[in-house]
This record gives C-alpha cells, structure tokens and sequence, in this order.
C-alpha cells in the first residue's frame, strides 16, 4: 500500500480483524481494532470487514511495531519494513 495507515488496515485484514481485536492491543487510550467509534480519533479510524475499525492515528515507526506485535501474538512471522 501506498499510505502506513493502508498498510495497517490490509495486514489486519489479513490477520483477521476479529483475532487482532482480541488481542486488546491498547491505543490512544482505547483498543487498537474495535467496533467501537472513537469520539476523539473518529477520523482517523479505517473501516475493516465485519464492522471493525482500526485507530490509525499515530506515526508510522508505531504503526510498524503493532504490526509486528499483531505478527508476534498470532504467529505469522511477519518481516516488516519501513521503505
């Protein structure tokens, strides 16, 4: 993907929004994948299948070590990169 946040969205798609959502990876004082609309960071959440929405709000070094946190806890053996 072009943008970090698209990157996010379709690896968590990949792993399967209902798997990272339960993980409970904590973000911007909320879940990092929820169902839920963040009153603050509302703008900033990318719609995933099923309902889910990932916050997307943070850099993209942050962005790269939750993906690799999400790759870590279900196993994936993710090789993630900045470039």
């Amino acid at each position: 993907e072009v943008k970090a946040s698209h990157t996010m969205a379709r690896a968590i798609e990949i792993a399967g929004p209902k798997k990272v959502a339960e993980l409970a990876i904590k973000h911007d004082g909320d879940i990092l994948v929820t169902k839920t609309k963040h009153p603050k960071y509302f703008g900033t959440q990318q719609p995933l299948s099923d309902g889910y929405l990932v916050n997307t709000h943070s850099n993209t070094e942050t962005k790269k070590k939750q993906i690799e946190k999400i790759s870590d806890a279900l196993q994936l053996g993710w090789k993630v990169e900045i470039i």
